[in-house]
């Protein structure tokens, strides 16, 4: 008996960590909403980019709305606080952490959007991570009409 009870301890812990990462996986779609503040542009090397009078040209904020699906594929809606809006769709994909995602959408007509999303472990938010020179910024998770 007193050898089983290592044993049986054993299983519990695993039969518990087993629960526990289940519980960690998302139910898709994931909805996550954040806003970027206004920023300037940069360029290559990361500088302000400047009008002719010395000033910074300053992009406008706006709320990100980003809806991934199981099969990585993403969409990305853009309202931005000037009351301009942009609808970009693409894909997604993560590494061996799933919870560190590459993404890359579209909306057929300017620049892609080429950023990283890295959500926290309880997949409740995370941070947009530009590729470009845009500054980060927070992302929490919202239930959309379809979840």
């Amino acid at each position: 008996m007193t050898r089983l009870l290592p044993y049986l301890a054993g299983v519990s812990l695993l039969l518990c960590a087993c629960q526990t990462g289940a519980q960690n996986q998302p139910t898709y779609p994931l909805t996550f909403e954040g806003h970027q503040p206004a920023h300037p542009m940069r360029l290559a090397d990361g500088t302000p980019r400047t009008l002719p009078d010395g000033s910074p040209i300053q992009l406008a904020g706006g709320t990100f709305r980003l809806v991934l699906e199981a099969d990585g594929q993403v969409a990305v809606t853009r309202q931005l606080d000037d009351g301009r809006s942009f609808a970009y769709r693409g894909t997604c994909s993560a590494g061996s952490d799933p919870r560190l995602m590459r993404c890359t959408a579209s909306d057929g007509v300017g620049v892609p959007l080429q950023f990283a999303l890295a959500l926290r472990d309880d997949w409740g938010g995370g941070e947009y991570r530009s590729q470009g020179y845009d500054p980060a910024f927070g992302v929490e998770r919202v239930q959309a009409a379809a979840e």
